[in-house]
């Protein structure tokens, strides 16, 4: 009864009844995932993104597969420019749920957080954490040349990351494979061409 009174409230724009009602149904039954959900939604809703964080990490740590709290969690990871976080909770959320709306809605939070990389960008110019994420974010846009621009840029600045080297080597190789493969196809095909004429 109070979360229904609570969702009332957070529907009704009267977000900081909704959260009092929803730590009145926390402090009355602790393990209800959907209370911790609700809540987070109102703090995330009413601009205390530490604490909307600290709510849907709780609804994860009881279910890893809810989706919507992990939808919100991106949102709070971008509102505190946690970007690193976002990228990789957005990947695994990716993976949990595809579709063609979900793809409309990851490029447009890319591309939010893509503008953001490059306002800190003109104040860092010379930061290779702010190249590495932008070239993890043009990766997961399937824009792999910009990608690998990104991230050899990235090394410019600082030669000792191993795992964008890692990263890179495997694009060439997957690159590589690709090229040999249509090569290959197009061998077969002429040698078909010659046993048919």
């Amino acid at each position: 009864m109070v979360i229904m009174l609570g969702l009332r409230y957070l529907i009704e724009g009267a977000v900081a009844q909704a959260i009092k009602e929803f730590k009145q149904s926390i402090r009355h039954n602790p393990q209800s995932i959907t209370a911790h959900y609700l809540l987070g939604l109102s703090e995330l809703e009413a601009g205390s993104y530490a604490q909307a964080e600290l709510e849907l990490q709780n609804v994860l740590e009881v279910n890893p597969r809810y989706l919507r709290a992990m939808d919100k969690l991106v949102l709070c990871f971008i509102a505190q420019e946690k970007y690193i976080q976002a990228l990789e909770l957005f990947t695994k959320f990716s993976h949990a749920n595809f579709s063609v709306s979900h793809e409309y809605y990851t490029r447009k939070i890319f591309k939010k957080i893509e503008n953001l990389l490059f306002n800190r960008l003109q104040q860092a110019p010379f930061s290779a954490q702010i190249y590495n994420s932008l070239g993890i974010v043009s990766y997961l846009m399937r824009r792999n040349n910009q990608a690998q621009l990104f991230w050899r840029q990235s090394l410019k600045i600082d030669h000792n990351q191993p795992e964008i080297i890692n990263i890179l080597n495997r694009i060439t190789l997957t690159e590589t494979s690709k090229k040999n493969k249509g090569e290959n196809t197009k061998c077969l095909e002429k040698q078909q061409d010659k046993k048919v004429n």
